[in-house]
C-alpha cells in the first residue's frame, strides 16, 4: 500500500503542466467500458485520477488496489502467447498493472481471484527507464508494492475467444500527473479480434446553447487525430453550416489522444427545426477512426432537433379595448415588446413569448360607386337609396373585433348610354353581319342603318346606332415569272423549290386593287463529278498544255438554263523517275560480301537489268548480295510504275586483305582530338570483326570489354561510362577474325597518359 499512500499525499502539490489530466470517473475507468484494443501498439496522452464510478478491483494478488486507473480489453482471436510492454513518455513516471481473465465473466462482479498477473513495481528510483509488463523470459506471475527493480512477468498462454482486462494505475511522477504511456503487444503469437466500426449513437441532451453546437455520442472511443478540426468529417442538412469539429478531452497537441464525445459547431445559429448530421470524408482524408484504425462507416447519420427558446405574437386591439389581461400580464399600450411572457423549456433553458401588440382607431370607411339611372332605388345596408349624393347615406356599426365602425356611401348615378358607329367595308366583304343585323351584297351607304339596344357590363342601358359606308370594289390581276440555279431570292425570302406566290394588293381605300402572282422556277444546281489522270515522265502535255509539275485542275460544265451540270477534275502527274544504286561496304577486301542495294525517289519501281549480267542470275532483284574479288563498276535499270526508266552505277574498290593487328603502347584521353581512345589499328576498312577485346588493371581487374565489334575503342574511363581511370599501365588482350578465316590473338600493355 505504500504507493497508494505517497500518490494520495503528494496530490496536494502542484500538477506538473504537461500532464493532462481527465476529470474523475471517465467512462473507461471502470472495467465495463474497458477501451477494446486489436493487439496493435496503443498511445495514451491522458493522465486518470481516481477509480471511476466503482472500485471494480480492491485488492490485488500484489498487496494494492485499483487507483488511478483506466481499463484496457483484449478478446483472443488465435490462440498463442501474450505479451506486452508499458513504456512511459515520461520515464519517471510510475505505471502499475493487473491483467484479469474475464472469460465469461460479469465485468461488474470481478474480482482478485480472476488476477492473472499483475505487477506493482515501484519506479522510484527510475529503473529500466519506468517500462513494466510481460516477457517471454520472466517467470513472476506477480510483483508486490514496494518493490523496486523488477519490470516484467511471465507471459500468458492465450486461449482463442479468451477476453483479458488490464488494469492500469497512473500513479504519475512523485504525486504529479502522468504523461501518458504506449503499450506494445510485439512479441506476442496470439493474435487479437479488431472492435467494430465506430457509428453516430446520440446527440447528448440538449443545452440551451444548442443552436451553436452539439455534442455527438459515439459507439466506441475515436482517435482525436482524425478527427478534422474543421468540421469536415461531418454535413447538415436540410440547411446549416459547420464550423469546426473537436474531441472532448482531445486537448493534447500531439494528437494521440481518444473519445467517444465530438463537440460540433456551426457558423451560425441555427434556427428552430429538425436536422440531420450525416458522416462523410474529411478533408483530412478520412472519416473517425477508431483505436484499431477502423474508419466509421459511411453513410452514418442521426438527427436532432433545435427547439424554439424566443417566440413572437402579434396582435391587433381597438382603442376602446384597452386594457386587457395577456398570459396573466395586463397590457396597457401598444408595442414591439408590450409584454413578455417567461417560462421554462422542457430542456431547462429560459423561453420566452413576446406579444408585438398594435392599436387602431375607429374604423372611418368610405365607399365611392357609380350606378346607371335604371339601377336606382336600390337597398343598402338597410338604408333606401333613391339618388346620387355625397354622402348618399351613412351606416355606423361594430366589427367583429369590437371597434366602432362608420360606413359613408358616395353615390353617382349615370345616364343612359348613346354611341353613334361607323363603318366602313368593301363591297366583295359583303354580306357583313353587325350584331345580329346582316347586309346582303348589293348594299348601299347609308346613315343610321341599324339600331342596337344592349346593357353594359355594370348593368346599364347601352343604344349604339350604325352608320355603314360601302366601298366599290375593282381589282385587276397581274403575273410574273422568274427563275434560278438552286435557289430563287425573292422580296429576302430564298426559295429552294419551284412554287408560285399569290398576293393580292389593297388600294388606300383597303379594298383589293391588285391580284399579283408570281411563279418561281428552281432549276437543280447538283453537278456530276469526274476524275481524270494524265501522267508522264518529266512532263504532261494534256489538251495542248505542257505540265513540267504535278498540277490539279479544276472545270465547271454548265446547262442550258446555266446551272452548274458537270464537274472535271484533272489531276496530273509529272514524275522525275531517279535511280540509285549503293554498295555497302563502299570500299571491300577480297572474298568480303558485297551488297548493293537499289534505291528510287519513288515508292515502287521494277528492277529490268542489273550488269556485268553473268554475276547477276536474278535480273529483277532489288538487292545483290556475293563475294567480290576484284575493282568492278556495277550498273542496274528500273522502270518506275507509269513506265519512267533511269540507269544507275557504282564503282567499288576491291582491297588485297591484310590480316595484322597494329596496338598503340599508350594514349592520352583528354579530349584534344588526338589519340584520345585506345584501340587496334588495322589496314583495312573492313574484312574483319574483333571477336573480343578486354582491357584489366595492374590488379587484373577488367575496366573494359567489347565483344563482335568493328571498330571497338577504350576511352580511359571504367566501362566507357565516364569515371576516369587512374593513370598508369594497363594490360590488353584483343583477339581478331578476318573473313580469310585467319585468326589473330595480341597481348601487351598500353599506358595511360593524363
Amino acid at each position: 500500500m505504500l504507493k497508494q499512500y505517497l500518490f494520495t499525499t503528494l496530490l496536494l502539490l502542484p500538477f506538473v503542466t504537461r500532464a493532462q489530466l481527465l476529470p474523475a470517473n471517465q467512462p473507461e475507468q471502470d472495467a465495463c467500458n474497458a477501451l477494446l484494443l486489436c493487439g496493435t501498439p496503443f498511445s495514451t496522452p491522458f493522465s486518470y485520477q481516481e477509480e471511476g464510478t466503482s472500485l471494480d478491483l480492491p485488492v490485488t494478488p500484489c498487496g494494492a488496489p485499483e487507483s488511478n486507473s483506466v481499463w484496457l480489453k483484449l478478446v483472443v482471436n488465435t490462440s498463442g502467447t501474450f505479451v506486452f510492454k508499458i513504456t512511459p513518455i515520461e520515464i519517471t513516471d510510475d505505471y502499475d498493472f493487473a491483467v484479469l481473465n474475464a472469460t465469461g465473466k460479469d465485468c461488474s462482479s470481478l474480482g482478485s481471484t480472476d488476477v492473472v498477473r499483475c505487477n506493482f513495481n515501484n519506479n522510484n528510483p527510475v529503473f529500466n527507464a519506468g517500462i513494466v509488463g510481460l516477457t517471454n523470459t520472466a517467470t513472476a506471475t506477480s510483483v508486490s508494492s514496494g518493490t523496486t527493480g523488477s519490470s516484467y512477468c511471465k507471459y500468458i498462454n492465450a486461449i482463442a475467444g479468451e477476453t483479458y482486462l488490464i488494469m492500469v494505475n497512473n500513479f504519475g511522477d512523485m504525486g504529479a500527473p502522468s504523461s501518458g504511456f504506449t503499450i506494445d503487444f510485439s512479441g506476442s503469437t496470439a493474435t487479437f479480434y479488431t472492435s467494430a466500426s465506430p457509428t453516430f449513437s446520440a446527440i447528448e441532451p440538449p443545452t440551451c446553447n444548442y443552436a451553436n453546437e452539439i455534442t455527438l455520442q459515439l459507439s466506441s472511443e475515436v482517435k482525436c487525430s482524425s478527427i478534422a478540426l474543421n468540421g469536415s468529417d461531418f454535413t447538415l442538412t436540410p440547411s446549416g453550416t459547420i464550423a469546426s469539429a473537436s474531441g472532448v478531452n482531445c486537448t493534447d497537441a500531439s494528437g494521440t489522444g481518444y473519445t467517444d464525445e465530438v463537440t460540433i459547431s456551426f457558423a451560425s445559429p441555427l434556427p428552430p427545426g429538425t436536422y440531420t448530421l450525416h458522416a462523410q470524408s474529411g478533408t483530412d482524408g478520412n472519416t473517425l477512426l477508431d483505436l484499431c484504425n477502423n474508419p466509421l462507416a459511411i453513410p452514418d447519420e442521426i438527427t436532432f432537433t433545435v427547439p424554439r427558446l424566443r417566440d413572437t405574437v402579434y396582435m391587433t386591439k381597438c382603442i376602446n379595448q384597452l386594457p386587457f389581461v395577456w398570459n396573466g400580464i395586463t397590457v396597457t399600450t401598444a408595442g414591439a415588446v408590450a409584454a413578455v411572457k417567461h417560462s421554462i423549456s422542457a430542456t431547462g433553458c429560459d423561453s420566452a413569448t413576446v406579444l408585438n401588440l398594435a392599436i387602431v382607431d375607429a374604423f372611418n370607411t368610405v365607399i365611392d360607386t357609380m350606378l346607371c339611372t335604371n339601377q336606382v332605388p336600390f337597398v343598402w345596408n338597410g338604408i333606401n337609396i333613391t339618388g346620387g349624393g355625397t354622402p348618399a347615406a351613412t351606416f355606423s356599426t361594430v366589427s367583429e373585433s369590437g371597434c366602432d365602425s362608420t360606413v359613408t356611401l358616395n353615390l353617382e348615378v349615370t345616364p343612359i348610354k348613346r354611341q353613334l358607329e361607323t363603318i366602313e367595308v368593301c363591297s366583295n366583304d359583303l354580306p357583313f353581319t353587325w350584331n345580329g343585323f346582316t347586309f346582303a351584297a348589293g348594299t348601299t351607304s347609308a346613315d343610321s342603318i341599324a339600331v342596337f339596344n344592349t346593357t353594359t357590363a355594370t348593368g346599364c342601358d347601352s343604344v349604339v346606332t350604325l352608320n355603314l359606308i360601302i366601298h366599290p370594289t375593282d381589282p385587276v390581276t397581274a403575273s410574273m415569272d422568274t427563275s434560278g440555279c438552286g435557289f430563287v431570292t425573292f422580296k429576302d425570302i430564298t426559295h429552294y423549290h419551284s412554287t408560285t406566290l399569290i398576293d393580292t394588293l389593297l388600294n388606300v381605300l383597303g379594298c383589293d386593287s391588285v391580284y399579283n402572282t408570281v411563279n418561281i422556277t428552281v432549276y437543280s444546281n447538283e453537278p456530276s463529278y469526274t476524275s481524270v489522270a494524265a501522267n508522264g515522265c518529266e512532263q504532261v502535255i494534256f489538251e495542248g498544255k505542257t505540265y513540267l509539275a504535278d498540277t490539279a485542275l479544276t472545270d465547271t460544265f454548265r446547262n442550258i438554263h446555266g446551272c452548274d451540270s458537270l464537274v472535271r477534275t484533272v489531276n496530273v502527274y509529272v514524275e522525275n523517275f531517279e535511280l540509285s544504286l549503293k554498295a555497302d561496304p563502299e570500299e571491300a577486301v577480297q572474298g568480303e560480301y558485297l551488297t548493293l542495294t537499289a534505291e528510287a525517289n519513288v515508292a515502287s519501281f521494277n528492277v529490268t537489268s542489273w550488269s556485268p549480267a553473268f554475276l547477276f542470275a536474278d535480273q529483277d532483284a532489288y538487292q545483290q548480295i556475293f563475294k567480290a574479288y576484284r575493282t568492278e563498276l556495277y550498273t542496274i535499270t528500273a522502270e518506275s510504275s507509269i513506265g519512267c526508266k533511269d540507269t544507275a552505277e557504282v564503282n567499288v574498290f576491291i582491297d588485297t586483305l591484310r590480316p595484322e593487328v597494329l596496338m598503340p603502347n599508350a594514349f592520352s584521353p583528354n579530349g584534344d582530338g588526338l589519340n584520345d581512345v585506345f584501340g587496334p589499328r588495322l589496314y583495312n576498312k573492313s574484312g574483319f570483326v574483333v571477336l573480343n577485346f578486354n582491357i584489366y588493371n595492374r590488379w587484373s581487374n577488367l575496366v573494359y570489354k567489347s565483344d563482335g565489334s568493328t571498330s571497338p575503342g577504350w576511352d580511359g574511363t571504367y566501362y566507357n561510362q565516364g569515371v576516369p581511370a587512374d593513370p598508369g599501365v594497363y594490360y590488353y588482350r584483343i583477339e581478331v577474325l578476318f573473313v580469310n578465316g585467319q585468326k589473330v590473338v595480341q597481348k601487351g600493355d598500353v599506358t595511360l597518359v593524363r
